[in-house]
């Protein structure tokens, strides 16, 4: 929860495979790529954003979405659990799930396989 990781490279490369897990954890140094590309974020809207993490849910709405929704989630990713994932689809009513061999950050670190699945889901739904 500390932004700490945002402020110190060598922190980051501490806790980046147990923050943020899949290939993160799988290759360490993986992460000085990554840090070079993030920046620190506002304070406030940090600080919100985990506040907002603490209680808040939407799970009561979204079985009022209707539109196709592609649903994405790593299956080592220690700060969302998978679960979020599995939920979110049982109760968007057209929603589809892609459980990605990935952490946290496996759109970052894993591109090349993400892309096509959301070209594919985009595609679809533009027949």
């Amino acid at each position: 929860m500390n932004p700490r990781r945002y402020l110190r490279p060598s922190f980051m490369a501490k806790i980046a495979p147990k923050l943020y897990g899949g290939l993160f954890r799988r290759n360490p140094g993986l992460i000085h790529s990554y840090t070079s590309l993030i920046r620190a974020p506002d304070s406030r809207g940090y600080y919100g954003q985990l506040f907002a993490g603490l209680g808040w849910t939407s799970i009561h709405w979204l079985h009022k979405l209707s539109q196709s929704t592609l649903i994405m989630a790593g299956n080592d990713d220690p700060i969302v659990p998978l679960i979020n994932a599995r939920i979110m689809a049982r109760y968007i009513p057209n929603a589809k799930l892609y459980v990605i061999d990935g952490g946290h950050l496996f759109l970052l670190a894993q591109a090349e396989k993400v892309a096509p699945i959301v070209h594919q889901f985009l595609a679809g739904d533009a027949k």
